[in-house]
């Protein structure tokens, strides 16, 4: 898929979810407006909605990245879910 490389901003202000990641570097793609939406599997902790605004977001290269899934299996069980009686 197509994806762009961007370098948070360095000078980003506290606040915002993702000031701790200024100077990094992660892949996204463009989201709704003027936001970039982080791509998964980056080391990035999960956060409810991943975007950064693209005022902090500054694009480095776009590029094509590769998707892969992994099941990890879980600790916990749950059966019957969705079944009706």
């Amino acid at each position: 898929m197509r994806a762009t490389l961007i370098e948070v901003d360095a000078a980003c202000p506290p606040g915002y979810w993702y000031s701790t990641l200024a100077g990094q570097r992660l892949w996204a793609q463009e989201g709704r407006g003027l936001r970039w939406l982080i791509l998964p599997g980056q080391g990035v902790a999960s956060h409810p909605e991943p975007v950064i605004f693209s005022e902090h977001a500054w694009q480095v290269r776009e590029g094509e990245v590769e998707l892969r899934l992994h099941v990890v299996p879980g600790t916990v069980t749950q059966l019957g879910l969705g079944v009706g009686v």
